[in-house]
């Protein structure tokens, strides 16, 4: 039996998009934008404590969360 694992990404506290991936597999980020934001990065919390390292393999389901600043 061939086990998945679901990666989410976040969005203002609404899930954009989610991909399958195989376990030990690696995700990208989806390309977003948000009018008058630069996105920082996305993160393993809602708090962004901790920002995700996208060589980290998945090794199980997430939630990732996209954080934005204002644009210079």
């Amino acid at each position: 039996m061939m086990y998945y694992y679901t990666v989410k990404f976040n969005i203002d506290n609404v899930t954009y998009a989610s991909k399958i991936v195989l376990p030990d597999a690696l995700t990208a980020a989806p390309e977003v934008e948000q009018e008058g934001k630069v996105l920082d990065g996305w993160y393993k919390s809602a708090t962004y404590a901790e920002k995700f390292n996208f060589s980290t393999p998945i090794t199980g389901d997430i939630t990732l969360y996209a954080r934005w600043v204002d644009q210079q």
